[in-house]
């Protein structure tokens, strides 16, 4: 009888122990896509020219189910569920800009940052850009200190804003609604999602696809000019592209590019 008992209770302790019998388990199938960030496709419209997939995605968390609806396009906002648009991929990967910027006004380069680097005063004032974009690198690193490290979080470069516009020149320009070109028909930017967010008033005059919500700015590029100044894009007329002096009293948005593996998206049609 002894015996028995102790069979009996061997049999229980293995059966807890390894999960038999049990209801607990979640099936591979049932969990595959209840953790993924979504991939769309863009609208047809004009204002997407060049956007491959909109992307919905937390980069503090790529396990996260992002959606439309769950994401958040607020000025400054740093984390969470956020809007993406991919315009660049390869086999494994997409390469995208955030829709709205993480930090409205920031220099390119201060004063004190450009002589704690080595040049002058004199330089400075001179509006000498061979420092690079020491203060718009240092804000971004803050704004993404706590983003997934394997998204390599940068500043988007002045050479891919002519790419994905089809220029070659300094001054790359795109078709946009714009108030201060009265020659212009008014409509939507033809790529009105790279100048999305970059004003309150945005949508009406200049053709962007959403408006900032509190002020929004254009953003920097990570691309000095030849002008002693550095690029940025611009809603202005008809730019993609413009050159600002690097000085005390000029400031650009930080709006971030990240590169995500295809195999952490979920791909929805709609």
């Amino acid at each position: 009888m002894k015996k028995i008992k102790y069979l009996s209770l061997i049999m229980i302790l293995t059966l807890v122990l390894t999960g038999c019998g049990t209801s607990t388990e979640t099936s591979g199938k049932d969990s595959k896509n209840d953790d993924k960030p979504i991939a769309v496709n863009p609208p047809s419209e004009t204002g997407y020219t060049g956007v491959k997939k909109i992307v919905y995605l937390d980069p503090t968390n790529l396990n996260k189910k992002c959606t439309e609806e769950n994401s958040v396009s607020k000025d400054e906002t740093k984390g969470g569920c956020m809007k993406w648009y991919a315009y660049k991929e390869d086999n494994d990967t997409y390469t995208m800009i955030l829709d709205h910027n993480t930090k409205d006004l920031i220099n390119w380069i201060t004063e004190i940052d450009y002589l704690e680097a080595g040049g002058t005063e004199e330089e400075f004032e001179s509006s000498n850009n061979n420092k690079g974009p020491i203060t718009a690198n240092n804000q971004l690193k803050e704004d993404t200190e706590n983003w997934d490290k394997s998204l390599n979080a940068r500043l988007i470069k002045a050479s891919e804003i002519r790419e994905i516009v089809g220029c070659t020149t300094n001054n790359c320009y795109f078709e946009t609604k714009s108030t201060n070109s009265p020659d212009i028909p008014s409509k939507q930017a033809k790529y009105g999602w790279l100048i999305d967010r970059t004003a309150v008033n945005c949508k009406e005059d200049y053709g962007c696809l959403n408006n900032a919500t509190t002020k929004g700015d254009e953003y920097w590029t990570d691309t000095a000019s030849g002008l002693g100044g550095a690029f940025y894009v611009s809603k202005n007329d008809l730019g993609a592209l413009g050159s600002y002096s690097v000085c005390s009293d000029c400031w650009y948005g930080i709006r971030p590019v990240i590169t995500v593996q295809k195999k952490v998206l979920e791909f929805v049609e709609e």
